[in-house]
This record gives structure tokens, C-alpha cells and sequence, in this order.
């Protein structure tokens, strides 16, 4: 019922996002009125088609593991993608999953340096450069993930009625965007949650990571006593940081973009019935029991009993 446009839609890239959002919003009677500026319009029609087609390749995922008699057992899995970015609680969110005995927290799996890569089942331990990561199809990424699954389900032997949830956190940098849209549109039995964060405060934790090598959780006091201590510049003067060179000022000079053409791809490419949106708060506030229920509710029927709600 309402279009969301944040000040930098409006101030970047000359206002075309901000246009183009209002554009496609108006009824469709009136949308010739104001025609999309083609350069970053999104073909809406042919979108949707595309996200209701399923590779057939795909089937569900499924597991093997031992159960407490020893006998061999087929396990059922769902997927839970968790789409967000550095800085956003996304580990608080994960652990708060993980609570659950037949959760299996896969972290940053798709990450070149996850879990999955470094020392999974998939060929055979060995490293994967991210090139061949990133010339990966739908049907291998699935396929390194369920290599993973079986690994630590024989591991864990739990047999939790059958089935496990499988936690993954994506960020924009793991895959390309075909890929991305490939997992989200394709994957069997997927929940997709959106944590999207207020970029201003985003911006603090990030500029505190990158310039003091901090990376500690969000709620941890050392990393708060950073962000209220030190002399962070404003987010609209980013700008400042393209004219320096080094990895930092490259990662703080590209912050807003990435940051607002990520969760657009992400909400272009899914309808707002295809995905879960939990906010920074959910997650913070009342021990993230409000972010946890929303994604038990939004599991497949088959799997909720894995998340009673809380």
C-alpha cells in the first residue's frame, strides 16, 4: 500500500530510482503519464514470469544419516537464505536459529572462505578458487550444499522426525546476481529472509570494522564503545573516501550504492509473498524473539514443528 523511497533513491544517480519507483507504483492507467527512465527500468511482467519458473533439475534436498538403531535414514531438508549484508546482525539472527537441535547453521556456506569450501565434503576438502565458485550452475551450488547437509547430518546423528532446516547467510559479494536469482527463484523447499539494517547505523559499525579490523557481533560492548568513541564522518560525506585509495576507502566509497541496489535486487527479484522481512530491531530487541517467530511462521507446513513459537 506504500512505496518505500530513502533520501540517497533521491539524491544519487541524478533521482532516476526515486522516479522509477513512483512510476511503476502509479495505477496502470496512468503509468504512460510518467514513463520509466529505461536505463534502470525492471521489465515487471517478465520478472514475475521468470521467478515462477522452476528448474526441474532441482529436486528437494534430501540427506543421509544414521539413526540411534544405526540403521540408515533418509532425511528431508528445508532451506532457510538469509539475504544481507556486513554489519546487520545476520550471525545474531543465524544463532537465534540455531537454538533449534534440528537446525543446521551453515553460516557463510557460499562464501569463499565458509564453511562449505574450506573444509566441506565437496571435492574432497579441497579449496575452490572463487572463479570456479563464481561459474558455478543452480544445480552445482545445490548439489556443494547437500554434500555439506549429508556431512553433518551423519555427524550430528539427529533425527528430529525426518526433516532439518539448513541456515545460510548470503551476501551480495559470494555469488553474481544470476546466481542469486538463480537460488532464490529455484532452490527446493526455501524460506527467504530479508535483514535490512538503517543505513546510517550500518555505516558506523562498518566504518568502525574496516578502519580498526573489529569485526565483533553488534552487541558486544567493545564494538559499541568504538562506535560511541570514535570520530566517524557523516554518511553523506562518503564521497570523501573515492578519492583515497586502498581497500577501505573502496569498500566506504561504494557503501550506499551496494547497500541500495542489493535490497532492490533482492525485492525486484522476489514478490513480497516469496519473502520475509525482518528489520534490525526485530532481531535486538526482546532477545530476537519477534525475528525467530517470523521466520517459523514463514517455514513449509512440514517443518514448523522444528520452530515452536516462541
Amino acid at each position: 500500500k506504500r512505496v518505500e523511497v530513502s533520501f540517497l533513491d533521491v539524491v544519487l544517480n541524478n533521482g532516476t530510482d526515486a522516479y522509477n519507483m513512483v512510476a511503476r507504483a502509479l495505477p496502470v492507467p496512468y503509468q504512460h503519464i510518467i514513463p520509466s527512465i529505461e536505463a534502470l527500468s525492471v521489465d515487471t511482467a517478465a520478472s514475475k514470469q521468470s521467478t515462477s519458473i522452476k528448474d526441474p533439475s532441482l529436486t528437494s534436498l534430501t540427506a543421509t544419516a544414521t539413526n540411534t538403531n544405526g540403521t540408515p535414514q533418509t532425511l528431508e531438508v528445508a532451506i532457510v537464505i538469509l539475504m544481507s549484508m556486513q554489519r546487520s546482525s545476520s550471525t545474531t539472527l543465524l544463532t537465534l536459529l540455531d537454538n533449534s537441535p534440528c537446525f543446521l547453521h551453515f553460516d557463510e556456506f557460499y562464501n569463499n572462505d565458509g564453511r562449505g569450501w574450506g573444509n566441506g565434503a565437496l571435492n574432497g576438502g579441497q579449496f575452490i578458487k572463487q572463479a570456479k565458485v563464481l561459474k558455478m550452475t543452480q544445480a552445482q551450488l545445490l548439489k556443494a550444499l547437500r554434500s555439506e547437509v549429508e556431512s553433518v547430518a551423519r555427524k550430528e546423528n539427529k533425527e528430529c522426525g525426518g526433516k532439518y532446516v539448513v541456515g545460510v547467510k548470503m551476501f551480495p559479494f559470494f555469488l553474481k546476481n544470476n546466481q542469486h536469482k538463480g537460488i532464490l527463484t529455484n532452490f527446493p523447499n526455501l524460506t527467504t529472509v530479508v535483514l535490512e539494517r538503517n543505513m546510517e547505523d550500518r555505516w558506523k559499525s562498518k566504518y568502525v570494522a574496516e578502519t580498526t579490523g573489529d569485526w565483533k557481533h553488534e552487541g558486544q560492548q567493545e564494538h559499541k564503545d568504538k562506535i560511541a568513541n570514535m570520530d566517524i564522518p557523516p554518511l553523506k560525506d562518503y564521497r570523501a573516501f573515492c578519492k583515497q585509495k586502498g581497500k577501505v576507502a573502496f569498500m566506504l566509497c561504494h557503501f550506499p550504492d551496494e547497500h541500495i541496489q542489493w535490497y532492490r535486487f533482492i525485492r525486484n527479484t522476489l514478490s513480497e509473498d516469496k519473502r520475509v522481512e525482518v528489520s534490525f530491531l526485530d532481531v535486538v530487541l526482546n532477545n530476537g524473539t519477534d525475528a525467530y517467530n517470523m521466520v517459523a511462521r514463514a517455514l513449509p507446513v512440514p517443518y514448523q514443528h522444528i520452530f515452536p513459537l516462541k
